[in-house]
C-alpha cells in the first residue's frame, strides 16, 4: 500500500520483457538511499520499514525501462 509503514509489494506487468534491471530508492532531496539488482521476478517486496517518514522515490531502470514511483512512508 501507498502509503506505508513497512513494505510495498511491487508487481510487474506480464508485458514487461526485461529480465534484469535495478531498483533504486531516493529520498525528496534526490539523495539515493537504497538500490539492489533484481532478476527475473514477477513480483516482489521493497522493505521501507528503515526508512524514516517522508517522501521517496522509487526508480526502476533497466536497459528498455525508466520508470520513477512516489511513494510516502509513515
Amino acid at each position: 500500500p501507498n502509503p506505508t509503514k513497512n513494505k510495498v509489494s511491487i508487481h510487474f506487468a506480464p508485458s514487461v520483457e526485461v529480465n534484469e534491471f535495478n531498483i533504486s530508492v531516493f529520498n525528496q532531496n534526490g539523495e539515493l538511499i537504497h538500490t539492489e539488482p533484481i532478476i527475473s521476478k514477477d513480483s516482489m517486496e521493497l522493505d521501507l520499514s528503515k526508512l524514516e517518514s517522508g517522501i521517496y522515490f522509487v526508480q526502476f531502470t533497466s536497459e528498455k525501462i525508466n520508470l520513477s514511483k512516489k511513494i510516502v512512508v509513515l
